[in-house]
């Protein structure tokens, strides 16, 4: 200030002073005014959201069910020896097509063969006993006649030709069983089909009625599929069922529901289902993938809606619902009724001519504007 270089020194230090102490005082009064002056933020608002909707109506439902499975033979059978022994040769393949009487494998017969041999023999033994009774008994029986013999004597070699009778039976049983044990160590396939495993080589040691070979039989096909417990009953009300093949898509195979199993895998939870095929032909091998589809009934007044109209909130299933006189939209719980391709089926929560948001419900927050994309700006 231009009035303080005329002092003296001294008291220009203590104004100096005075002026620097009552600076932020002066700041703050002035700057109370202008704070004092500013305006209050303006409310924020919600964009207005470009939405696709869907209006709600009843009417008749055809649903269809799909599943993944795989072909298999209805008959599926572990062969085996009847007797044990040593595998001498195996004629198939994992894969051969085998015919109903076809020779499969063989075991080695020497031993067996031995026992053929013995009881042959003891068959001869038991027959030449049998004769040399009887003729016995001729002469005991003539000797009953003129009185030279108790009846004693009579009933006891009568009894013996019994005996030695029944021994012969006996032994030619034992032969027979000695022949068949020789047959047995001939395996055949008893029914036509596919060898789907080998377990056994040449060489090896087979106890019997150890598993030796796996034969599907190629009288009949079914697929196996894995059904959620929420589809189980409505996969026994099918109307039809269709099963097509991936390596063949464009033919489509007749199944019918044969059974559902009582209870749930332990690994998926889900109940096995088996569809046989009434008119599987030479293409469809087992081991293949099929898709099984199922024709339920039509059900009337049902609401079928587009799955992106779905907005799951806290595990509970919502819908935006728009009004039709402000455009607002409104979060709206349903209960839905399961699936029906790429429609779901709502059970309650909705009516006829509702408005529902089908795309861009993400960014929607209750109370909030939107414009219907198909509506004029």
């Amino acid at each position: 200030m231009p009035f303080l270089a005329a002092l003296p020194v001294s008291v220009r230090n203590i104004f100096s002073c005075a002026i620097s102490r009552a600076t932020p005082l002066i700041f703050v009064v002035v700057l109370a005014p202008i704070a004092g002056c500013q305006k209050a933020p303006a409310e924020k608002h919600e964009p207005i959201r470009l939405v696709r909707t869907v209006t709600v109506a009843a009417g008749p439902l055809q649903r269809q069910l799909s599943f993944a499975g795989q072909v298999q033979a209805r008959y599926a059978t572990s062969l085996g020896f009847r007797v044990g022994g040593k595998l001498q040769s195996r004629d198939v393949e994992v894969g051969s097509q085998v015919q109903a009487g076809q020779v499969l494998a063989r075991l080695e017969t020497a031993d067996l063969n031995l026992s053929v041999q013995a009881a042959q023999a003891d068959v001869r033994s038991a027959e030449a006993d049998r004769g040399l009774a009887a003729l016995n008994f001729r002469r005991y029986d003539e000797l009953r006649k003129k009185a030279l013999i108790s009846q004693l004597d009579f009933d006891r070699q009568r009894a013996l030709l019994s005996a030695v009778t029944e021994r012969a039976v006996a032994a030619r049983a034992r032969l027979t069983q000695a022949q068949n044990q020789v047959q047995y160590a001939t395996l055949r396939a008893d029914a036509a089909g596919v060898v789907t495993a080998i377990n056994v080589e040449v060489g090896q040691l087979v106890a019997a009625g150890q598993p030796v070979l796996a034969l599907d039989r190629s009288a009949e096909r079914e697929v196996r599929i894995g059904v959620p417990e929420q589809q189980r009953d409505a996969l026994r009300q099918a109307q039809s069922i269709v099963i097509r093949l991936w390596s063949k898509p464009e033919h489509g195979y007749a199944g019918r529901l044969r059974e559902v199993a009582p209870s749930a895998d332990a690994l998926t939870r889900t109940y096995t289902a088996k569809i046989a095929v009434t008119n599987a032909d030479a293409d469809m091998q087992p081991g293949m993938t099929a898709q099984v589809l199922v024709d339920l009934p039509v059900q009337v007044g049902q609401i079928s809606l587009p799955l992106s109209v779905l907005y799951t909130k806290s595990a509970q299933a919502h819908v935006w619902v728009v009004d039709p006189v402000k455009f607002t939209v409104k979060l709206v719980p349903v209960e839905t009724a399961g699936l029906a391709g790429d429609q779901v089926i709502i059970r309650s929560g909705l009516h006829a001519g509702d408005i529902v948001v089908s795309a861009g419900a993400n960014l929607l927050v209750p109370g909030q504007v939107v414009k219907l994309a198909d509506s004029t700006p």
